[in-house]
C-alpha cells in the first residue's frame, strides 16, 4: 500500500476502531509514532499507509497486521479456524500461534484423574494478543474444565488457556494444578511468604462457594504440582 493511493472505507472503519480501542486519535497517533494529521488523513480515507506505517498502526493497538490490512481474522486474538494441515501460510504463522488443546481434564470439583495429555486439536491465537499477555506460545497449553464448583468464574466444560511459565504461585490467581494423581482448576491465595518469595502456605478456593476453602502449608505444599496460571477462559455462548 502506498501513501498516494486511495483507502477504502473499510479500512478507514478498521482505523477508526484502531483510535476507540486506544482511546482516541490523538493516542494512536502517539502509540504509532505518527503525526494526528496523518491519522486523521487515514481516518477520513484519504489514504492508505506505507507498509512500515501499517506495522506501526498495528504494533500500536496490539492488533494483527492481517486484520488491519485485509479485516481477515480476528484483532481481539480470539481463535480462529484452523487451516488443514500443510496449509498454514508464512503470514498465517506470522500473526498466528497454534496453541495446543490436550486431551486431559481439569477439575473444577472433588479432582480427576487426568487422561492421556495426547494433543487433541491445536487452537490459531493472535500473536499480538499474546503478547500483550506476555504468553509465550511455547509455554501454553488449553484444557478442558469439567464441574461446576468455579462458576461462574469457570463454567463446566470451559476451556482454559494455561500459562506454564507461571507454575509459581507468587500472586493470587486461578491455577491447573495436580495433587496426589489428580488434576485440579482452583484459585490459589499464596500467604506469609518465606525465604526466596515462596508462600508458607497457600488456600485453596472454589469460588462457586460449593467447598469451603482449605489451607495448605508446610510439608503438604509438595504435594502441589502446579502446571500453570489460567490467563484466559473460552466458553461457548
Amino acid at each position: 500500500m502506498s501513501d498516494n493511493d486511495k483507502a477504502d472505507p473499510a479500512f478507514a472503519a478498521r482505523i477508526k476502531r484502531l483510535c476507540e480501542m486506544v482511546g482516541g486519535a490523538s493516542a494512536l497517533a502517539q502509540k504509532s509514532g505518527l503525526s494526528r494529521r496523518v491519522i486523521d488523513k487515514y481516518v477520513a480515507g484519504g489514504s492508505d499507509p506505507s507498509r512500515q506505517r501499517l506495522v506501526s498502526l498495528a504494533d500500536a493497538a496490539g492488533v494483527s497486521v492481517q486484520w488491519l490490512a485485509t479485516g481477515h481474522g480476528s484483532p481481539s486474538g480470539a481463535p480462529q479456524p484452523i487451516a488443514p494441515p500443510g496449509a498454514v501460510t508464512p503470514e498465517f504463522d506470522q500473526d498466528f500461534a497454534l496453541i495446543p488443546r490436550y486431551e486431559v481434564n481439569l477439575s473444577a470439583g472433588p479432582g480427576l484423574v487426568p487422561a492421556h495429555e495426547d494433543v487433541e486439536e491445536r487452537l490459531a491465537f493472535s500473536r499480538a494478543w499474546l503478547r500483550r499477555q506476555r504468553i509465550n506460545p511455547d509455554r501454553a497449553g488449553l484444557v478442558r474444565v469439567r464441574g461446576d464448583s468455579m462458576a461462574p468464574t469457570v463454567p463446566d466444560g470451559a476451556l482454559a488457556l494455561v500459562n506454564t511459565a507461571e507454575a509459581r504461585v507468587d500472586r493470587e490467581g486461578i491455577y491447573a494444578f495436580s495433587r496426589e494423581g489428580e488434576a485440579y482448576i482452583k484459585r490459589l491465595v499464596p500467604l506469609a511468604p518465606g525465604p526466596g518469595g515462596a508462600p508458607t502456605s497457600i488456600v485453596i478456593i472454589s469460588d462457586g462457594g460449593s467447598f469451603a476453602p482449605e489451607f495448605v502449608t508446610g510439608p503438604q505444599l509438595n504435594e502441589l504440582r502446579i502446571v500453570g496460571r489460567v490467563r484466559c477462559i473460552l466458553v461457548n455462548m
